[in-house]
């Protein structure tokens, strides 16, 4: 997943945004922590059943 939060934040276009789901005790925290730390930003768009929409926008 690393991977694909750091080459995401590589090919975006100023302001484009990163959306991932993942199950919030089975990896969603570490993704979130992941891309905070790449894009500097990260808000939950959604959270059900233990999922949740995790967003980043490039600055």
């Amino acid at each position: 997943m690393e991977k694909i939060v750091t080459e995401s934040y590589r090919h975006l276009n100023d302001n484009g945004l990163l959306q991932l789901v993942a199950k919030h005790r089975k990896g969603g925290s570490s993704l979130s922590k992941m891309m905070e730390k790449c894009f500097g930003n990260v808000n939950v768009l959604a959270r059900k059943s233990g999922y949740r929409v995790y967003v980043s926008i490039k600055k």
